[in-house]
């Protein structure tokens, strides 16, 4: 939350496809309410991973606009978590 950096909000253990073109579904997490407004950054703890899609259901989810996103260009593209660029 407010960096890639900053207190963790929900993790997910991710399952493995085998594959890039085979997709999963993960189940829900439990989300810690921090309270107000904040950036959400999402995090892998490893390299080579692909995030598709991301939902938000409950309260305080409504609408669907388009997110922000934004990347940055990075060196190194790899290494150890957390990477620091």
């Amino acid at each position: 939350m407010d960096s890639p950096t900053g207190p963790l909000v929900a993790s997910i253990p991710v399952v493995s496809s085998g594959d890039w073109e085979i997709y999963k579904t993960q189940e829900p997490a439990a989300v810690t309410d921090p309270g107000g407004t904040h950036d959400l950054y999402v995090v892998f703890p490893q390299a080579n991973m692909d995030l598709d899609e991301f939902t938000f259901n409950g309260p305080g989810a409504n609408g669907n606009a388009t997110p922000v996103i934004s990347a940055a260009s990075a060196t190194p593209l790899s290494g150890a978590s957390p990477l620091k660029v």
